[in-house]
């Protein structure tokens, strides 16, 4: 209905609309620029892109941001949560604790305040994975739609996926009869631009506050979205960073790109890895961004001038593993973990110059891999999860001042965050008490013993209570010694978890409810 009437209009004038329903109105269609657009707002004129500001985050200070928590703290508050409920990850971008904690239930939303107030129910656009706060509100989005929400339950704008053939530019031209099933995802939140690829070969940026679709680039380098073309063309990487003035975006064909934030044109161009990043690019405190370039380097790319500051090679090809390494900046300090085929160097570089600082080299850490995004560091030690433990590395000369033993998760990988009296962690999803496998290989060989069909669904109701019931450990530590102070087990049902601390506020949000902890 809405790309007849898209025709209609397309050809008939701005008239047609008057007799449409509203759920047609706000359907999406594809017009021949290749912007999304809806059709309520497709006969009226489009508006000079980049036309509203986009706010960029200041960095804060360690020690201003780091969370106050003490060695005895507890739970001070529990909002519990109907059953099925599972709390939606943070979008890439956020720095700061979310005014509101969005949880998916069942078909609808519940938003809880992370501060005073009563959780509210919203309408959800569909199925949805990650939240974020905007001015006056929360945006949402998943696979198929983002949506902004302020008070009320229905959102107040919402971006679909259009399923619908392109527009032709003529009458008389002829339409695709089908339309490939592109997804959303990669989400990273730009000040009020969201921005997120589009299929595997499109990036598109959503204007939250002017409830527009701001531009779409392909991997082909058009500003526009088209669904047909070849199989080999490029595709982008799954891992996106995006500020207040950039997106640095990854081409698998060995490119990655700097496009303006606002209008998507794009600023530079460098080599780079035809591997995924492991891990998003990263922003330092001087105005450079952090891309892996190879499997062993990183450049330092200048946001103002658009070019390279400075690059560092780690070197030992033979040894290297093939995934490019990972780079974090932490106030002064750029740390760089080059994964190598029998463990991970990690390397200490001034954020300035590049310049390495540690006087034995690089440190190396027999584990697999590492993940620098669930690292933290004070002003003179970092708090690294390595494995099964936690090491605290000292910034000044890269030697360890501790390590303590984490419990076993079954699975998940740690969290660490440096507080200004204890070093949190928890892991990345709910621990289930027993491993899946082993629950399933003991509930088959029951029924291998006894085949009995009645035993069916009492077996299913076990394996299914096994991966459902979990708790979620936050363990508090000396940050001078590693002794462990306490643990806080958090009931949880599923795997999904988000966490929230900061200098005011310890939100932990589990299938089963939010706690707020002190």
């Amino acid at each position: 209905k809405a790309w007849a009437a898209a025709r209609l209009i397309q050809f008939g004038g701005p008239a047609e609309m008057a007799s449409l329903p509203t759920d047609v109105l706000a359907s999406w269609v594809l017009p021949p620029d290749g912007v999304p657009v809806a059709l309520a707002d497709f006969a009226r004129p489009r508006t000079a892109t980049g036309s509203l500001p986009i706010a960029t985050a200041s960095p804060m200070s360690l020690a201003l941001a780091a969370p106050s928590l003490a060695p005895t703290a507890a739970v001070e508050r529990t909002v519990p949560l109907p059953a099925g409920s599972a709390p939606l990850r943070v979008m890439a971008g956020v720095r700061d604790t979310p005014r509101v904690v969005v949880v998916v239930r069942g078909k609808g939303l519940l938003a809880v305040p992370t501060g005073p107030g009563e959780p509210t129910r919203h309408a959800a656009p569909g199925p949805v994975s990650h939240a974020a706060d905007v001015p006056g509100g929360f945006v949402v989005a998943g696979p198929d739609a983002a949506a902004v929400y302020g008070a009320g339950r229905d959102p107040l704008w919402t971006f679909r996926v259009p399923v619908t053939p392109p527009l032709p530019d003529r009458p008389g031209r002829p339409c695709p009869v089908e339309m490939p099933a592109d997804r959303l995802s990669s989400f990273a939140l730009a000040g009020p631009t969201l921005v997120a690829r589009l299929g595997e070969h499109h990036l598109v940026a959503l204007d939250l506050a002017g409830r527009r679709v701001t531009w779409v680039r392909s991997s082909t380098g058009g500003p526009r979205y088209d669904p047909f073309g070849f199989p080999d063309r490029p595709q982008y990487g799954p891992r996106l960073f995006a500020d207040g003035r950039v997106v640095v975006a990854q081409l698998l064909d060995g490119r990655w790109e700097e496009l303006d934030a606002a209008t998507g044109r794009p600023l530079a161009e460098e080599r780079g890895p035809r591997t995924a990043w492991a891990t998003p690019p990263t922003a330092t405190d001087n105005g450079r961004v952090l891309v892996p370039t190879g499997a062993d380097g990183v450049v330092a790319h200048n946001l103002s001038t658009h070019r390279p500051s400075w690059t560092f090679a780690a070197g030992g090809d033979a040894s290297l593993s093939g995934e490019p390494p990972q780079a974090r900046a932490f106030g002064s300090h750029v740390l760089v973990a080059v994964r190598r085929n029998h463990g991970v160097d990690l390397e200490r570089l001034e954020a300035y110059d590049g310049r390495s600082t540690w006087p034995g080299g690089a440190m190396f850490l027999d584990a697999d891999r590492i993940d620098l995004t669930r690292a933290d560091a004070d002003g003179s030690t970092l708090f690294l999860p390595v494995g099964d433990s936690i090491r605290a590395v000292r910034l000044a000369d890269g030697t360890t001042a501790w390590e303590a033993k984490l419990p076993a998760t079954n699975g998940p990988a740690w969290v660490v965050r440096a507080g200004r009296r204890v070093v949190i962690a928890h892991p990345t999803e709910a621990v289930p008490a027993e491993p899946m496998r082993a629950v399933a290989e003991r509930l088959l060989a029951s029924f291998a013993r006894r085949p009995l069909a009645y035993r069916l669904p009492g077996l299913a109701a076990t394996l299914y209570h096994a991966w459902a019931d979990r708790s979620l450990p936050v363990l508090l530590f000396d940050p001078d010694t590693g002794r462990q102070f306490k643990r806080i087990d958090v009931p949880a049902r599923g795997p999904f978890v988000s966490a929230f601390f900061d200098r005011d506020t310890a939100v932990v949000a589990t299938g089963d409810r939010v706690v707020w902890l002190k």
